[in-house]
């Protein structure tokens, strides 16, 4: 009998015993080899197309989350950007007359004095033009500042003569370069010079912008207003002279 034949029984009696013989488990690859008539049956495969499914699964959820994401940086980034600079706030503009300074007045006199001006009065002017008769150490010698500067450049020296009791405030603005003004009560025909010491008071402000100083004037005062730059720049400016009396 052929090894691999199944439903054959044989009875034998041995002895007065029956014995059941029972087929042998036959491997696949004995069935194979002994059987070369019979078709092997088709071998079931693991369902790899769900695995493929899940790939791209996953590539689908990638996409979207890229393009959810370039999407949202873009419109946050340029709607941030466009936002900030708008709201940049105004831009500070040049005062006209720093670029169109006055004509410089000529140095009427007598010694220093460009001019004569009087208390209400208000006007634009240059120190390009002006004396250079006064500087650090006269200041510092009347008290008017504590002059670290050389005050080296041009100064313009106006006369304010008062004919009564008056509180007198003098403004300066400085528009373009840095200007300082000091306000000498002068009492003498000529004009003082750098070593001069014989002004009876002095008032003066040389902070970093416009200036303003307050006179105590009586009548019969002559003042000298002297504008001067300290770094020897010349440069235009405004000047105002308002009086109340006493």
């Amino acid at each position: 009998m052929r090894k691999g034949l199944w439903g054959l029984v044989a009875l034998v009696v041995w002895g007065g015993h029956s014995l059941r013989c029972v087929p042998a488990k036959v491997t696949p690859e004995e069935t194979t080899e002994s059987s070369p008539g019979l078709v092997d049956s088709p071998t079931e495969s693991v369902p790899e197309s769900d695995s493929d499914a899940d790939t791209d699964s996953d590539t689908d959820s990638d996409a979207d989350s890229d393009a959810d994401s370039d999407a949202d940086s873009d419109a946050d980034s340029d709607a941030d950007s466009d936002s900030d600079t708008d709201d940049t706030g105004t831009i500070p503009v040049e005062d006209p007359v720093c670029d169109a300074p006055p004509i410089p007045e000529p140095v009427d006199g007598p010694d220093c004095i460009t001019r004569e001006v009087s208390c209400g009065e208000s006007f634009e002017a240059t120190t390009l033009g002006g004396t250079t008769l006064l500087g650090g150490e006269a200041y510092e010698n009347w008290y008017c500042v504590v002059a670290p500067e050389a005050y080296a450049g041009s100064e313009r020296v106006y006369q304010l003569d008062l004919a009564a009791d008056a509180d007198v405030t003098v403004s300066l603005e400085s528009p373009c370069d840095e200007v300082d003004l000091m306000a000498v009560r002068w009492l003498y025909d000529d004009c003082p010079t750098e070593s001069s010491t014989s002004a009876s008071r002095c008032e003066g402000e040389a902070d970093v912008g416009d200036d303003s100083v307050l006179a105590d004037g009586e009548a019969g005062d002559r003042w000298l207003i002297i504008v001067d730059t300290p770094l020897g720049v010349d440069t235009p400016f405004r000047l105002s002279i308002d009086c109340d009396d006493k």
